[in-house]
Formats: structure tokens, C-alpha cells, sequence
């Protein structure tokens, strides 16, 4: 069928999609009278009515391109998986005209099966030094493993790369 996902062999698999909006969300001092949203809904049969989960939704702005990766284990093992992304128009019904802004923007959408996960420690540390060790992944796709660090919390691939072993 098209436009249906064939998961029954995948593990851990996950969606992933670059994306930027500009979604109206009007506020006043008591309520919130207009918010539109970017949603993200996943179906395990065949997208028939009723069938779809809301796995995120985004509203406000994200004015640079953002990378998101949802996790798709809940429809592993399923042959009849759809995604679908709805913007959804929250008019108000006061009779004053629907706010508009830019849109949701999406680029890059895949669904892929993530690498087995390594176990990572540090087998001795120093001021100026620390000594990692990990459990080797034996997918049979898998290319590298790469480190990175920050000065501060949350590492993450925008950090600075210090090695790349292959």
C-alpha cells in the first residue's frame, strides 16, 4: 500500500526531520485565545481513522533550522505503519479574524533504525585527562564513533568534535 511503513524487522527505530515554524500564538492577561500548532501523529493501521497517536506538537517560533528524532519503538514489529504532520489552525471563535504567521517548514524526513547502543565509562580521570572505555558495536552499518566535549552541560553534536575513530 502506499505511503505505509514496513517496521516488522526494526528494533529501535526512530523519525527524524529538520524542521523551523513560525505558528501564532496569541495570549492576552487571562486566556489564550488563538495557538495553532506543527503535530506529529503515527499509525499502526494504516492510518485508518482513530488509529493515530500524537507523538509531538510544536507551537510559538523556532526561527533556525532545528533537528528533531521521535522515538518509534512503540510501532516495531508492525508491517502497516503512516506518519503524518498536520499544522492545525486553532481559530478562535470570537469573530475576529484568524492570525496567520509563516508556517512549519520540514526538511530531511527519515525513518532509520538507530545503532546499537554503546556502553560508555570512564576508567580514570585527572584534571587535564580522562580515559574512556565502551562496549564495541557490531552493526554491521555502523561507521565511527565520535566524542565530543563542551565547557558546560548538554553535550551534543553542535559541540566541539575531538576525535572520530572508525
Amino acid at each position: 500500500s502506499a505511503g505505509v511503513l514496513n517496521l516488522s524487522t526494526a528494533t529501535n527505530p526512530v523519525l527524524t526531520f529538520w524542521h523551523k515554524y513560525s505558528l501564532i500564538t496569541q495570549d492576552n492577561c487571562c486566556w489564550t485565545y488563538e495557538r495553532d500548532y506543527g503535530q506529529v501523529y503515527v499509525s499502526a493501521d494504516y492510518g485508518r481513522p482513530g488509529s493515530y497517536v500524537q507523538l509531538a506538537a510544536y507551537t510559538g517560533s523556532q526561527s533556525d533550522w532545528a533537528r528533531v528524532q521521535l522515538d518509534l519503538r512503540a510501532f516495531a514489529g508492525s508491517s502497516s505503519v503512516r506518519i503524518m504532520f498536520l499544522v492545525s489552525d486553532g481559530a478562535e471563535a470570537s469573530g475576529r479574524p484568524n492570525d496567520q504567521a509563516d508556517g512549519w517548514y520540514l526538511d530531511d524526513i527519515r525513518v532509520e533504525e538507530l545503532p546499537v547502543d554503546v556502553s560508555l565509562s570512564i576508567t580514570s580521570s585527572t584534571m587535564h585527562h580522562v580515559a574512556l572505555a565502551w562496549t564495541r558495536n557490531t552493526d554491521t552499518d555502523f561507521g565511527r564513533y565520535e566524542i565530543y566535549r563542551a565547557t558546560s552541560e548538554g553535550v551534543t553534536r553542535s559541540s566541539t568534535l575531538v576525535k572520530a575513530i572508525t
